[in-house]
């Protein structure tokens, strides 16, 4: 008991430590985010003795939490005031949830293949020749012999992706645009890169091809042919158009089997009129197929919802679909984004391979 006794009386003598007892003037310093470093560093020790009061007579889970909280007080003391103030409310800070892509996921695809091309094209802008090994181990089929700058470049300012396609057996080709630094008013390269699934990594085939940059002046013009709108091909695509902007329930009729298309709610459109449709290839789409497939693209016209007067509450659209036959009708297979371009726009996954 007695050696009880003794250990309380002490640990009550550390509590009231007279080299930390603070002043008003001094404690009003410590609490002013632009005070003393006379001030704040009071203050830290004045936090760090109030940590030490908690610890009873035995080791606990409140001894040793008090333990940690000091030691974390003393080493924030030698950062300044921000850091002991983390340090006295960091044990209460709720974690921010933050949202990845689920593994496997086509999002997660682009995602890491547009992240291994842009890193891909900075590291051939950045290497020099003492870092050749370096970079030949960012690819999978390195040439034999891989010449750069003796001195490295100076690196561009910003990479972009321009277009992003899928082909065959999870392989990707990007598209990227370099501005800035060596790369100047800016500079075209396209990668290649394979895609694993089931780890979730991607590497590129080969080095950044560089390309010609299109001369928005000679855009190439694509020669399409009208479709007559009683045509089955017409029929379905306008079909498909109607149900998915105006709310309805099933699109399967309109559809191949498996996809994963619904209709937009609430309805973007309280009627839709098809006006033109119109294919790149030469003449009426033949009769349908098993298996064939045909690019379409319709023209419709939306009165928004609230509004029965088209002519005043109208807007038009269009629609790029690709139709393929089962059964002896056509089907829509896929559709294109006609959004506006984002920061990393990409084009329509295709089955063309790389």
């Amino acid at each position: 008991m007695g050696f009880l006794s003794n250990r309380r009386r002490r640990d009550q003598e550390d509590v009231q430590d007279p080299d930390v007892e603070l002043d008003e003037d001094t404690d009003a310093d410590a609490d002013q985010p632009g005070g003393s470093g006379r001030g704040w560093f009071a203050g830290a020790r004045a936090t760090a003795a109030r940590a030490r009061g908690t610890a009873g007579p035995w080791p606990s889970k409140g001894a040793v939490a008090s333990k940690s909280f000091l030691a974390l007080a003393l080493a924030a003391m030698a950062c300044g005031p921000a850091a002991l103030a983390l340090a006295a409310t960091g044990s209460n800070t709720t974690p921010v949830a933050t949202s990845t892509p689920a593994a496997g996921s086509e999002e997660q695809a682009r995602t890491t293949v547009e992240s291994v091309s842009v890193q891909l094209v900075h590291a051939l802008l950045t290497a020099d020749r003492d870092h050749a090994d370096h970079l030949k181990d960012l690819v999978a089929e390195p040439p034999g012999q891989l010449d750069l700058p003796a001195k490295a470049g100076q690196p561009p300012t910003s990479i972009t992706v321009d277009t992003l396609t899928r082909g065959r057996a999870h392989r990707w080709t990007a598209t990227l645009t370099s501005l800035g630094g060596q790369s100047g008013d800016g500079q075209t390269w396209q990668v290649t890169i394979d895609y694993n699934p089931a780890t979730g990594r991607a590497r590129a085939v080969r080095l950044p091809a560089q390309i010609a940059t299109p001369d928005p002046q000679k855009v190439p013009v694509t020669t399409t042919t009208s479709v007559s709108m009683n045509d089955p091909a017409a029929v379905a695509g306008a079909g498909y158009i109607t149900a998915l902007l105006t709310g309805a329930t099933d699109l399967s009729r309109w559809t191949s089997p498996g996809s994963s298309a619904t209709a937009i709610s609430p309805a973007a459109c309280s009627k839709v009129t098809a006006e033109t449709a119109e294919t790149t290839g030469t003449g009426d789409p033949p009769t349908p197929g098993d298996g064939q497939h045909l690019d379409l693209v319709i023209s419709v016209t939306c009165t928004l919802p609230g509004s029965d007067n088209q002519a005043d509450n109208a807007r038009s659209l269009q629609y790029p679909l690709t139709l393929a036959s089962r059964g002896g009708r056509w089907e829509v297979a896929a559709t294109t984004p006609t959004t506006a371009p984002s920061a990393s726009p990409t084009t329509t996954p295709s089955d063309t391979p790389s």
